[in-house]
């Protein structure tokens, strides 16, 4: 019988030179990594703004994301309790009936005017634009917690479009008023007004922009942002991340295009303390309005162009630049011997001026000279 074929036991050997010595790999693999260290050393030392390249966007970013308020919820709580709702009515029946309808018999007056208002004074004292309260109007404050009072007018401004108005009330809160000189383009802030009734409603956005004068509005350089851009808002405040006030809402401008007018608030409060003493703020009265003819005419108006000369570019009727004879297309050269370039130029020179003081305006119309002596008036309310 034949017996089985024994397994066979197979031995590997290692062939000389085929496999390195494994001591030899590590001391090449240390030499490897000595050089790579050594040579980052050396790049670093001859040229540290690599390292500080490397370093410093990182800071820059955690700096820039710790600067954004994650939520303005506190803004909001603090500023809100100050911010009120004004409505304005036309009594346009029996003066016996002189009230919003909260009797049942009657029918709810209708509304000529909505917005916000900002309480300055615990007394009742209450800041808002001066067309949410028209004159001969009914007024109803309606305040966070829904109580309702009755409103009457303080003093107005048309100059600025502010108004003060005052309900029987007592320890209101009153607004926290924030610092103007620290605000810059890019700060966050919140909207807070009453757009189309709906009260206490929040919208946020930034500061797009200070002193913007657009020549739409010939009194005010505004504070311009995308917050709270709508019908409705105006009176309402705009407040910063501390819920402090920045400005009184005034006005939107292109919505479609985000772009919403604040008075600053600390013109808006010098304005409110002159109104509540005095009633009114005497201002002086000329009757123009300016148009700045720029070097390019086709750049946008929102960009800085420094113009080269000012026209007139229409008057109020009877005003007494009109009186004097001035018409529009006259191009302003000097005014009380101080040549001028701008509208801006002008209105400064006009704000050193009381009512009854004279001005003199040196014009060009028709490559002839003129000058008008301006006896100027006080400016009236309804303007």
């Amino acid at each position: 019988m034949q017996e089985p074929d024994e397994p066979k036991i197979e031995t590997i050997t290692k062939r000389e030179g085929k496999y390195p010595d494994i001591k030899i790999a590590l001391y090449c693999f240390g030499i490897l990594i000595t050089g790579v260290f050594l040579g980052i050393t050396i790049a670093l030392s001859l040229f540290p703004n690599l390292q500080k390249a490397s370093v410093e966007p990182a800071k820059e970013r955690t700096t820039q994301l710790n600067e954004l308020p994650p939520s303005f919820a506190r803004a909001v709580k603090i500023a809100s309790v100050s911010i009120v709702n004004v409505d304005a009515a036309t009594p346009t029946y029996n003066p016996e009936q002189r009230s919003f309808g909260q009797n049942q018999k009657q029918k709810p007056l209708p509304l000529s005017a909505q917005g916000g208002g900002i309480i300055i004074g615990a007394d009742g004292y209450i800041l808002t634009c001066n067309h949410v309260a028209p004159e001969g109007n009914l007024l109803r404050v309606t305040t966070i917690d829904k109580k309702e009072y009755p409103a009457k007018i303080i003093g107005k401004d048309s100059y600025t479009d502010l108004a003060v108005i005052k309900i029987d009330a007592q320890n209101l809160p009153v607004a926290k008023i924030g610092d103007i000189k620290s605000l810059k383009p890019g700060d966050p802030c919140v909207a807070i007004g009453s757009p189309y009734g709906f009260d206490q409603s929040i919208s946020s956005g930034v500061i797009s922009a200070l002193d913007r004068n657009l020549h739409l509005d010939h009194h005010v350089n505004y504070i311009q942002t995308d917050a709270g851009v709508g019908s409705g808002n105006s009176g309402g405040a705009l407040v910063n991340e501390n819920g402090e006030v920045l400005g009184v809402i005034a006005k939107a401008v292109l919505a479609n295009r985000r772009i919403q007018l604040a008075v600053p608030i600390d013109l808006a409060m010098s304005v409110a303390k002159n109104l509540i003493q005095n009633k009114k703020i005497s201002r002086p009265f000329l009757g123009i309005y300016f148009e700045d003819i720029l070097k390019n005419p086709k750049a946008a108006h929102t960009l800085n162009n420094n113009p080269v000369s000012v026209i007139v570019g229409r008057l109020v009727p009877s005003s007494p630049a009109a009186v004097s004879g001035i018409v529009a297309g006259d191009t302003i050269k000097e005014a009380d011997d101080k040549q001028v370039k701008s509208a801006e130029e002008v209105r400064a020179i006009l704000k050193n001026k009381k009512a009854g003081d004279l001005l003199k305006l040196k014009l060009m119309r028709n490559n002839q000279s003129l000058t008008r002596i301006i006896h100027l008036e006080e400016y009236p309310a309804n303007l």
